[in-house]
Order: C-alpha cells, then structure tokens, then sequence
C-alpha cells in the first residue's frame, strides 16, 4: 500500500494497476486448479496470503526498477504523529463504511435466513466486482487536483467538475448491462437456482453511481481538509441503511434490502452535501455531472 500510495502521488498508477492485474490472472489461474484438484478449503484461506504476497512483490520489484531501494526510506517520528493524530476521523470513516458495506447481509440473515443472505451476497458482488474503476480513477486523478488547487479556484473546480462528470458516465456503462441484463447474467454464471438473485442486482447496479461520486467527494473532503464531514457523511448513511432495511426487509425481502441500501448511499454521497453548507459546491457539481454527464472537456 505504501508503494501504491507512491506511485499514484506520482500519477503512475498504471504500473499499480498492470501488477494488480498480473496479480489476479495468476491468482485464479492456481484457484482454478484448487477447484479442479478438489483442494480442501485450508488451500483457499492459504491464497489469500499468496495473493497479498505476489501483488507485494510485484510492487516492491516495479518500485526497484523505476524508483529506487527501499533502504533508502527514513522514519520521521513526528510526521507519523502528526498524520496519526489528523487520520482519526478518516479511520472511523472506514470503520463506518466497513459497517455499511455488510449490515444489509447481517440484518437480512436476521429477518429472512442464511439461505437468503448468499442470493443477496451474489447480487452485490457482481456490482461491487467493478468498484477498482472509479478508486483507480480518483486515485490517478488526486495529485491533478491537488495541483489544480494550488493554481487557482477556476481550475481546481473544472477538473473536480470533469472528475464528477466521467464518474457518472463510467457508472452508467456499468449500471446498465448490470441491470438489463440482470436474468440473464444470473443464469449464466449461477444457474437458475439464484434466479432470486437478479431483481436485487437490477436494483443495485445503481449503487455504483452513488459508490463513484463517493469515492470522488471524498477526495474534495481530503483537498478541504474537512476529514470529519467524510465521517459524518458514512456515519448517517449507516443509519439510513439501518432504518431502511429494518421497514424495508420485511415487507419486500431481497429487493426490500437493495431498495434500503441504494437509497442510504445517495443519501450519504449526494444528498448529505446539500445540507451543509461547506459541501454545496460539491453538490453542484455532482447535479450537473448527472445532468450533462456527456460533457466530458
């Protein structure tokens, strides 16, 4: 992570992302075998591990070559005290949308069953399959927004305005086969015994959107140095998803979930911005994007 950080300051997250797809091709190509070998389940908790390890090593090996060693690093103590103390509010943040992420699944196992909870799971994580896209983007596009900042105000909000504007565009290239095409994709690659899959996935495809402009304010949040309202903003999404699924669950079931969920995440990445007044700008430019989201100079 710490070599990935490097590189997208440097606005070289190419690199990041041809590892992580080494990465992954070599990966399934060895769970493919475990599959095929009948591999007791120990052997898949083991790739976890290989994963983290290959993906390590392919950085440190890229980092070598275009960087420099890393013995070269140095420890500045009171810069990590200093980044510790002003991390807090984004690490409950992540503490949040860790929560956020899976308290659909667990309120559902607790209404419905467990049985329930593994249709739900294959909808979501067909959708949540193609979420490196916008982190990949907003991560390249970061320190380009950064620098537009220090250049003036014009500049800083026509690329935050581009950001927006490609996140909702990549969204709908995602939302729309997603759902479409939900029957038939759930047939495919499940069979029809998840047929109960696919009204959730039609209706979830379109976190994406909300999941995209997320990750996009965010980085604004971070820019503004305003790390508490990104908190703040996870934190009443929860409670929305929490009270949603709660009404929702038991009168419409799975779809009841994925109605719950996708309304909680447009309230914490689109509609929170409208009620505080530091992120009205921001909302702005997230109601043009969905309005003219063609508009991409």
């Amino acid at each position: 992570n710490v070599i990935d950080t490097v590189f997208q300051a440097q606005v070289l997250s190419r690199y990041v992302t041809k590892a992580q797809i080494v990465q992954v091709l070599l990966s399934s190509l060895i769970k493919i075998g475990l599959i095929l070998g009948e591999a007791p389940l120990f052997w898949f908790a083991i790739m976890s591990v290989v994963d983290a390890a290959l993906l390590a090593l392919m950085l440190l090996y890229i980092y070598r070559a275009r960087q420099g060693a890393i013995g070269l690093w140095r420890i500045d103590v009171p810069l990590m005290r200093r980044l510790l103390r002003d991390s807090w509010p984004l690490i409950l943040s992540g503490m949040a949308v860790s929560a956020y992420m899976r308290i659909d699944q667990v309120m559902i196992n607790q209404q419905i069953d467990a049985e329930a909870v593994g249709y739900y799971a294959v909808a979501i994580r067909l959708c949540e399959a193609w979420y490196f896209i916008p982190v990949a983007i907003t991560a390249s596009l970061f320190p380009a927004i950064m620098q537009a900042r220090e250049a003036g105000e014009s500049l800083y909000f026509a690329r935050l305005q581009r950001l927006h504007n490609l996140m909702v565009l990549i969204s709908l290239l995602i939302a729309l086969p997603l759902c479409l095409l939900a029957d038939e994709m759930i047939a495919m690659l499940y069979g029809e015994a998840y047929a109960s899959a696919a009204p959730v996935l039609a209706i979830y495809a379109w976190v994406v959107l909300f999941v995209s402009f997320g990750m996009a304010s965010d980085k604004y949040l971070l820019a503004e140095n305003l790390p508490w309202l990104s908190f703040w903003r996870t934190f009443t999404g929860l409670l929305v998803n929490v009270v949603l699924n709660y009404l929702l669950i038991g009168a419409y079931g799975l779809v009841g979930a994925a109605i719950a969920t996708l309304i909680s995440y447009s309230v914490a990445a689109y509609i929170f911005d409208l009620l505080d007044h530091r992120c009205r700008r921001i909302w702005m430019i997230k109601s043009r994007a969905l309005l003219g989201f063609w508009r991409l100079r």
